[in-house]
């Protein structure tokens, strides 16, 4: 695998999931986690939920398992595994599944809403918008699937840079 990527994978212990990128080899053990792999980068593997084993090929001692919040690296330069002692950033935070229930609520408290609930900068400028009312039932949902949820509902279209969410009309709404 080359690239980043998010998973949610079901426990199976006869049918393990193997993930081989980055210089490692990632094991998947009933979890949600992102693998970023870029070339002539550090490798990183960070957990949501459940547990992960990530080790160097060829290196049964460089195994390290991973549990919710846990972040490890591989240093492609030093050939070693460095675990990371502080939660991921809340760029992870955003897979976290969460219940938010809505019922006749302005877009703009919503998006406020949404700003706590994932730590993120979730907006719009335009004014028409944000005074939109919404009923929605986010049951079990991450912010990708709510923002997406929105998106296909109001016939907007978002951007997202890194802990920056700008939400944008597509076409003129009617409030119904």
């Amino acid at each position: 695998m080359t690239g980043e990527a998010f998973f949610e994978v079901t426990k199976d212990h006869a049918h393990p999931f193997i993930i081989y990128g980055g210089g490692v080899i990632t094991k998947v053990w009933g979890t949600s986690f992102r693998i970023r792999a870029y070339q002539e980068a550090a490798t990183e593997v960070s957990v949501v939920t459940g547990k992960v084993s990530v080790k160097i090929p060829d290196n049964d001692k460089s195994e390290v398992m991973l549990l919710p919040t846990q972040k490890v690296t591989y240093q492609l330069a030093g050939d070693y595994l460095k675990r990371d002692k502080e939660k991921p950033a809340s760029s992870m935070r955003i897979w976290q599944k969460t219940t938010l229930v809505f019922d006749n609520v302005s877009l703009k408290d919503v998006l406020i809403k949404l700003d706590k609930q994932y730590g993120m900068h979730i907006r719009t400028d335009d004014k028409e918008l944000s005074n939109y009312s919404l009923n929605a039932d986010f049951t079990g949902q991450n912010l990708p699937a709510i923002l997406d949820m929105i998106e296909n509902s109001l016939n907007v279209s978002y951007t997202m840079d890194d802990t920056d969410v700008i939400l944008y009309r597509n076409k003129p709404l009617t409030n119904q």
